[in-house]
Order: structure tokens, then sequence, then C-alpha cells
């Protein structure tokens, strides 16, 4: 390497250089129906070499059905560090994905961190969590009440792996939320604007926070909803995604509001020539604060979404 220049970044075509993306890719690859291309995100190493091209993708099919069967699985709680999370194992190779329930058995599913000579450190689904993928792979059940009395193509038509059927009920749920959230910020609103301290600029900066708060709580009971649906797995990783959108977004909304209702306070405190002299620079900060905080939002959202953005 020429002296100075910036080491190589490693790469993998696999994207499994952190417990995120390596899950993320295993079950895009599987979406895809490349459960060749899947059987790369296992260790086989405990499978015969002869056995591994014939076993490697059924293993692949096998883990991706107990993932889906995790109501409680969250891709986006997985570590983007390519050291992994340090606090959840004693071994720092070895990265926590979840605990699964399958057929009256409980057992854990968990990555191992794997470097060969001159390649780049991956993680893979560990060769212990793969050699019991068999014995606890989901008996298929038989179709829920709800979808016996729906019509077949609600059923069988699949969107990210999901039936449609779930992500109408998904939808419903979420327009039930918002309208519920509507409804409570307007009587707050009426609530706020009948007391004496609302007219004086009193509890104006609480109307900041409310919105987000009523946001926050409201993306905690969709996702209490959202496992009694129990969509597949890729799906509830999009729909993660979504709703980080929604908190981190209401969030910048919050802090952006409650800077107006400061510097709509400062002016106030200020004389008229006060008002003159600082009034173009006070402005002017505010727009600057406000675009730092839209940045910082979407560098969160961006950056949990499995975008670089240490550049």
């Amino acid at each position: 390497r020429v002296h100075g220049a910036p080491a190589a970044v490693p790469s993998d075509p696999l994207h499994r250089l952190n417990p995120r993306s390596a899950v993320t890719g295993f079950l895009e690859a599987c979406h895809q129906g490349d459960y060749t291309k899947a059987a790369q995100y296992l260790d086989l190493t405990r499978i015969p070499p002869r056995s591994r091209a014939q076993q490697g993708p059924q293993l692949a099919k096998d883990l991706e059905s107990l993932l889906n069967s995790a109501t409680g699985f969250d891709v986006l709680q997985l570590s983007q560090n390519p050291e992994g999370n340090l606090g959840d194992d004693p071994d720092p190779n070895i990265e926590h994905v979840t605990d699964i329930t399958s057929n009256s058995q409980r057992f854990t599913i968990e990555l191992e961190r794997s470097q060969r000579a001159s390649e780049p450190a991956i993680w893979v689904f560990s060769a212990n969590s793969v050699a019991e993928v068999p014995l606890f792979v989901p008996v298929p059940s038989t179709e829920s009440r709800i979808a016996a009395r729906l019509p077949r193509f609600l059923v069988t038509t699949l969107l990210l792996d999901t039936p449609l059927w779930k992500w109408m009920a998904l939808l419903l749920v979420a327009l039930v939320l918002f309208a519920i959230f509507r409804l409570f910020v307007r009587l707050f609103n009426r609530l706020i604007r009948s007391l004496h301290f609302a007219r004086t600029g009193g509890f104006a900066w609480i109307a900041a926070i409310v919105d987000p708060l009523l946001v926050l709580l409201s993306v905690i009971l969709f996702r209490l909803l959202e496992e009694m649906i129990a969509p597949a797995a890729l799906s509830r990783l999009y729909v993660g995604r979504t709703l980080l959108l929604v908190v981190v977004a209401s969030f910048a909304w919050g802090l952006i509001n409650l800077l107006d209702y400061l510097i709509m306070h400062l002016d106030r405190a200020l004389n008229h020539r006060q008002r003159v002299v600082s009034r173009s620079v006070v402005y002017l900060g505010r727009r600057a604060v406000k675009t730092i905080v839209a940045i910082f939002a979407a560098i969160l959202i961006l950056d949990n979404w499995g975008f670089n953005m240490t550049t």
C-alpha cells in the first residue's frame, strides 16, 4: 500500500460484514427464492461437503420458516457494528439473534463471526444453530379461522412473504391508530385553549412535545398489534423501517416546534429597538438550527436503514 493512502474498506458481496446486514441479506435471498444463495449465510461446516449443495438450500428454507414464526423477532434490533453487540454474549464472536419456541420447544438462533485468511470477517448463522434447525422446523398449521373465511386470493397472494389479508389488517390498525391520534390532539388543543395559562403562553411549549409523545405511544401500540397479526420476518423489517421514519420525523418536528416557541418567547421579551437589531440574526439562527435538526434526523434514519453514513 502506498504510504499515506487510506486503507481499503473490506467488502463482501453478500453484505455479511455486520449482524443486521447479514440477516437482512439472508431474508432477501429467501424472498427471491434463491436458497442456494441463502445457504451461504449458514455455517455448514458440520454438514459433509458432498451433502452441502443439497442440504444447504433446504436448511436455509427451514431457517426462514423459523424466523417467520418468531413474532417477536426484529431485524432492526441487531447490531450494525462489524464487531457485533459485545454485551449480548460472553463470546464476542457470537451474536444473539432471537429465541424461538417451536413444536413446544425453545432454542436460540445465533450468528457467529468467522474470518478466513486475506478475507474480511463475516457473520453467518452459527454451526450450532444450523444443526438444530431440522429439530425445530415448525409443524405446518391449519389456517386460522380468519384466513379460512376470507377469499382465497387474500390468503394466497403474498407481498414480502406475507399474505395480502395481513397487510390489509396492518393498514386498518394504522388507520385506526391515526384516527385516535388525531382525536387526542384535537382534545388536547381544546383543553389548552380553555386554560388560563394557554392564553398567556404558559403551556405553549407542551403542545410542541405532545405530538411526538402521542406518535411514540401509537407506534408502541401498533407493534403490539403487529405481533398478533404476525407478518413474515422480512415484512416486519420494512414495517419497522417505516415506523422508525415516523418516530424520528415526529421528534424532529417536535424539536422544531419547540424552537419556534423559544424564538417567539425571546422575541416578546425584547423591546422594540432590540427586536429591530436582533430579528434578522435570531431568525437566521432559527433557520440554521431547523436545517441541522432535519439533517441529523435524515442521517439517523438512513443509518438505521443500513446506508453507510460515516462519510
